[in-house]
């Protein structure tokens, strides 16, 4: 892809209204500069293309930040339940309600932070 083609397509991208469109055109957006990273990188050189780029990918960008957001805020539960336990002698269900997460919750972000620190060692 030319930088002239990606261009106009963050431009006409920046002009759709509709909503579906607008997430229709953003998927493809990002394919599009997936697959023609060295172009993308270039145009976002360019301050107005940054800023038409930036809007477009806020709600993918808002997104992943409240997932990960979400995702800390679970894991330091977890660690906030296992110190009650381990330090105040308190079931794990007593120590889950303080809380405010169901064991099957607790559990569940183990099993998942478990599953993350084995693909780190991969």
């Amino acid at each position: 892809m030319k930088a002239a083609t990606a261009e106009m397509l963050v431009y006409r991208i920046g002009n759709l209204t509709d909503k579906d469109d607008l997430l229709n055109a953003s998927a493809v957006l990002n394919l599009a500069s997936e697959a023609n990273r060295k172009v993308f990188n270039d145009i976002k050189e360019d301050g107005t293309m940054f800023e038409e780029l930036r809007k477009l990918m806020q709600p993918e960008l808002d997104a992943e930040l409240n997932a990960a957001v979400a995702n800390t805020t679970d894991i330091v539960k977890v660690q906030a339940i296992d110190n009650f336990v381990k330090k105040f002698g308190i079931s794990l269900m007593e120590a889950c309600e303080a809380l405010g997460i169901t064991i099957e919750k607790y559990e569940e972000i183990k099993a998942r932070a478990a599953q993350n620190e084995l693909n780190k060692t991969e």
